[in-house]
């Protein structure tokens, strides 16, 4: 298994490491966009928000 750099830290990890974080956040701005589709991505939101949506999405859970 090939294993890369990471740009922030330079700790070696597998690429399918590496490349799971980028899906998980693609997942998290579709579900927010599911639920707020007048959020805007370039706007950001509050670190409760996101723990939020991130919390529904490791228990399970598809309601707020």
């Amino acid at each position: 298994m090939a294993r890369y750099p990471c740009p922030i830290c330079g700790d070696l990890v597998n690429e399918e490491l590496m490349y799971l974080h980028f899906e998980r956040e693609r997942w998290l701005v579709r579900r927010i966009l599911e639920k707020h589709p007048e959020w805007v991505e370039s706007d950001g939101a509050c670190p409760k928000c996101i723990e939020a949506f991130r919390t529904m999405d490791s228990e399970g859970k598809h309601e707020e």
